[in-house]
């Protein structure tokens, strides 16, 4: 295992153990029991409900997941569905700040309503009255979704070059129907009040400088300098877009074989802002996945720009920028991810999580 190798699979192995240790997910007979409830009091749903196999995803760690299989009679009589439940972690990555579950499943209803393949919504429960933690089930989609280290491992590092390409330029037609959803005729107009400033990119980044004021206050001094220089280099406004907010392609559900998505997933990123931020988001996180390697298949980020540009008629700007805006939101979200580690643990796993900081901060150098 080469050096790169290392640093992803440190990645991996500090969301796992972050998932892993949630209290939340501890007790299986308590969540089972708690989810028979929940869906016992949905309306067209009539009991007894039954669940079991209930199994975490071994993808994933921004909230909790867990698939189960369900009887009772969902109004075509008694039968066994599968389903997927999405909740809110008492601690989780990003604490209660960053993970608003209603909006997530507004978010999705709205999107799985136009066509869009996002896992359909059916039941919330807002306040955790039945879960414990807010949360909501959907329908389960079957399908396989790589792991955070996607160029070493998992679905599109062992697909064939043709179909990997074809993968990534799929995750780049999303993004461009995601970006032209009509985000106020879809009911998600409260979006435009997360954060504060006085434009999106201001309103943006202001949300992830709450989250480092209330869970990592060390890194606040730092980050305004980086604040301010995003503030006073901003571009003039493009459209305003609903974004996907974690553009990776580990938040892409492709299909058992073949590169057609069948789901997006993971939306508690999910703003309003040019379209240029989920590009830049996505060309940042494919740099980390491949750290300048030359994969078959991988397509350069131009190339995902003009296929974005071809499909949209809207050809990206400031893609250097954005690049920089990346880096600070995610610099600011592995500070609030490694929160839960001993120092010892931060120290050792400093090398793959510090990627982000290190790479912001020398294209800063003498600027802030």
């Amino acid at each position: 295992m080469d050096e790169h190798e290392r640093k992803q699979r440190q990645i991996v192995e500090m969301i796992d153990s972050v998932r892993d240790s949630q209290p939340a997910a501890s007790d299986a007979e308590t969540w089972r029991a708690s989810l028979e409830a929940f869906l016992a009091a949905q309306a067209g749903v009539d009991g007894p409900v039954e669940c079991k196999e209930l199994r975490r995803p071994l993808t994933g760690a921004s909230s909790g997941n867990m698939a189960f299989l369900a009887t009772a009679d969902f109004g075509e009589g008694r039968q066994t569905r599968r389903f997927f439940l999405r909740y809110r972690y008492p601690l989780g990555l990003g604490g209660r700040y960053l993970c608003d579950v209603p909006a997530q499943f507004a978010i999705q209803r709205a999107l799985n309503g136009a066509g869009i393949p996002v896992p359909r919504p059916l039941w919330l429960d807002p306040s955790g009255a039945f879960l414990e933690h807010p949360g909501f089930v959907a329908e389960f989609v079957s399908g396989h979704v790589a792991p955070q280290n996607y160029f070493q491992a998992g679905v599109i590092s062992e697909a064939p070059p043709e179909r990997r390409r074809e993968m990534i330029l799929n995750v780049v037609r999303a993004l461009a129907r995601i970006h032209a959803f009509d985000w106020q005729r879809g009911g998600l107009s409260f979006l435009k009040h997360r954060g504060e400033g006085h434009t999106l990119l201001e309103r943006d980044f202001s949300w992830y400088m709450t989250a480092a004021v209330l869970m990592r206050p060390d890194i606040v001094d730092s980050m305004r300098r980086v604040q301010a220089w995003l503030v006073a280099h901003q571009p003039q406004g493009s459209a305003c877009v609903l974004n996907q907010g974690d553009a990776n392609l580990g938040n892409y559900m492709f299909e058992e074989s073949g590169s057609r998505i069948v789901a997006v997933l993971d939306w508690e990123m999910a703003h309003l802002n040019m379209p240029e931020v989920d590009l830049g988001y996505l060309g940042v996180a494919n740099e980390i996945a491949s750290q300048g390697a030359q994969i078959a298949g991988v397509p350069p980020h131009a190339e995902l720009i003009e296929e974005y540009a071809g499909l949209t008629g809207h050809r990206p700007a400031n893609l250097d920028y954005f690049r920089t805006f990346a880096l600070a939101r995610l610099t600011i979200i592995f500070h609030v991810v490694v929160r839960h580690m001993s120092p010892e643990q931060r120290e050792a796993t400093r090398p793959a999580w510090g990627w982000f900081e290190d790479r912001l901060f020398e294209r800063l150098h003498g600027e802030i």
